[in-house]
């Protein structure tokens, strides 16, 4: 039987830089490594928004990655 597990999770925050030729929205991502898998998403969320706030273009998106292992 198969399991999975959580290999790693990385807390990310998308940030916008501006504006492509066509309009579309242009953005880049910061990532802070090492989130433990119990973390707390209200947590999460201060800890990105705390950082969010020390950058000059205004934050469109936070998210929590994480890898999931696969094995028998």
């Amino acid at each position: 039987m198969a399991n999975i597990h959580v290999s790693s999770s990385k807390l990310a925050i998308v940030y916008s830089e501006g504006t492509g030729t066509n309009g579309e929205l242009k953005t880049k991502t910061k990532q802070l490594g090492s989130v433990q898998e119990s973390a707390n998403p209200d947590a999460l969320l201060r800890t990105a928004k705390a950082f969010g706030s020390l950058f000059q273009q205004p934050v469109v998106q936070i998210e929590r990655r994480d890898v999931l292992v696969i094995s028998e």
